[in-house]
Parts: structure tokens; sequence; C-alpha cells
């Protein structure tokens, strides 16, 4: 008896991983010549690093969903991807708008909340930890510069 592919997995895995190739492909088409202008980087050497792990994710998901059985699911929770979508959304306005540290924070506790963890001591450390970290390799070591607000810039600057 032939077993029954999970193609639901199997599809998000190969959509995951055209929505990758595309955007590698449309960053490519784009010249940058800002080296020596103050950026340590060329501008989608992280950009790339994060489509090509997002690749292999992909593949790893393509790849579960053609070699597993097909299980039963219950239906899918609209509210909590809309709710996610949005959550995203208004994380990208906040980050252009108040900078990284000031959106970042919040939108860990808020996306683990939807998500359904709630163990208030480990996810609000957990959130503020994380975001100085990411904040600090990125600006200090990556020389990488991300969206600051006016407050964070004279506290550290």
């Amino acid at each position: 008896m032939a077993v029954r592919r999970d193609l639901v997995t199997a599809l998000f895995g190969v959509f995951f991983l055209a929505g990758a190739a595309l955007l590698w492909w449309e960053g490519s088409r784009q010249d940058f010549n800002v080296l020596g202008s103050g950026i340590a980087y060329d501008p989608l050497f992280f950009p790339r690093l994060l489509l090509g792990l997002g690749g292999i994710f992909a593949t790893g998901i393509l790849i579960l969903g053609l070699t597993t059985k097909n299980v039963d699911r219950n239906e899918p929770r609209w509210n909590l991807w809309f709710a996610l979508v949005l959550l995203i959304a208004a994380y990208f306005w906040a980050t252009v708008e108040t900078g990284f540290l000031v959106a970042t924070a919040p939108f860990v506790i808020l996306f683990c909340v939807l998500l359904g963890y709630r163990r208030w001591a480990v996810t609000v450390p957990a959130a503020i930890g994380i975001t100085v970290l990411v904040w600090y390799t990125f600006t200090a070591w990556l020389k990488v510069p991300l969206p600051s607000s006016g407050v964070f810039e004279r506290l550290v600057g």
C-alpha cells in the first residue's frame, strides 16, 4: 500500500523555497556600490545569508512533506494567521517609527503570546535580552546600522 504524502507540508516547502529563490534573484539584480562609505559589509550579505538558510529550511520542509504520511489536521486557525500577519506588519512599521530596540522586544513578547507561550518570567527577560544582543551584535560588532530612535542614540552615542 502506498503511503500518502503530506502534500500540505510539501507545498509549504515549495512555496517557501520559491519565495527565497525569487528574493535571491531580485536581490542579485541590484547593484550596490556602497563599500567604503561607512558600511563594513555588502548590504546584501545578511539578506543573502538569511535567504540561504531559509532555502535550506524550505528544502527540509519539502523533504519532510514528501517522506511522511499525511496526518489529519484540525481546521486552520485563520484568526491566528491574520493576527500574526498584522503583528509582523505592525512590527515593520514600529521599527521604522521607533527604532529596532523599542519595537523588537514587544514584538517578540506578543509573538510568543499569540503562539500560546505565556511564561512571563521567561518570555520578558528573553525578549529583552535577545533584542539587546542582536542590536549590539549588528551595531557594535558587525558595524551594520539598525533603525534607531533619538532616545537610544542620545543614551548610547
